[in-house]
């Protein structure tokens, strides 16, 4: 064999080796990416798994909300209905009683008023009354003693004033 024919050789296995180390690398990251692969697919189940009870306990949940809301509603609206009424009427009962209540305050206001003065009124008499009385006692007493005539000493001999006529006058 000759030298170039060796060359040749030398050359084409050389950039059969350097294709064949590019194709192993490129072997080995494809096997990488497989392998990911494939440890998806392994967990994909258990995540379809959960995905799928999740939806399914998401459509029980659902379905169980509206078997029982219905009757539910059905139930309470009877029982709130009667509650509006009867609220209804005692706030205007309440209102009447407001009503009545103000009536009421004002009326009893004066009646105690009412009644104040004339406990004051009568008060004031009786005891005004009274005092003037014992006032009017007091200046009768005070009269009669200014009035009456005053007794004479035993021992004087002049005789008596008369009261109409005075000395000096005719």
């Amino acid at each position: 064999m000759r030298d170039d024919e060796l060359l040749a050789i030398y050359g084409a296995t050389r950039q059969l080796a350097e294709g064949m180390t590019a194709r192993d690398a490129e072997l080995k990251q494809s096997t990488a990416a497989l392998e990911a692969t494939i440890a998806q697919v392994r967990q994909l189940p258990a995540m379809l798994g959960q995905q799928t009870s999740k939806y399914i306990a998401a459509g029980i949940r659902e379905v169980v909300q509206e078997d029982f809301q219905q009757p539910l509603e059905k139930a309470i609206q009877g029982p709130i209905h009667s509650l509006d009424v009867a609220a209804y009427h005692a706030r205007a009962a309440v209102e009447q009683i407001n009503q009545r209540a103000r009536f009421q305050n004002w009326t009893v206001f004066g009646l105690i008023l009412a009644l104040g003065m004339a406990l004051g009124g009568g008060a004031a008499y009786f005891f005004f009354a009274r005092q003037v009385s014992a006032l009017n006692d007091r200046f009768d007493y005070l009269q009669h003693l200014l009035l009456a005539p005053t007794p004479a000493p035993a021992d004087t001999h002049a005789p008596m004033p008369q009261a109409g006529k005075k000395h000096g006058q005719h």
